[in-house]
């Protein structure tokens, strides 16, 4: 089976922005279908924060592999830690 066999790899070859918008449309759609109308998640931040936290230890399996460019992964890693100390800021002012 292919490493590329995932729900949203057909996604990759579009702009970064409307890859975004069509995976939020599709859970959405998903999530519609088994009855919640509304959003339903926790703040937006610590969702993000949540899924920033995945990104990272997914890019350190990437770190270990041969079969990409291990300059690029280290630049996503150092993106995505960036990325995680940012949201860690903004969720200070999340009410507690």
């Amino acid at each position: 089976m292919s490493e590329l066999n995932t729900p949203h790899a057909d996604l990759l070859d579009m702009d970064a922005l409307q890859a975004v918008q069509e995976k939020w449309k599709r859970g959405r759609a998903h999530f519609v279908a088994l009855g919640f109308n509304e959003y339903t998640g926790g703040h937006p931040v610590l969702e993000a924060y949540e899924e920033a936290l995945d990104l990272g230890a997914y890019l350190l399996l990437a770190l270990e592999r041969t079969d990409i460019d291990h300059d690029l992964t280290t630049t996503l890693m150092r993106d995505t830690l960036n990325m995680i100390q940012g949201l860690q800021t903004a969720a200070k002012g999340i009410a507690r």
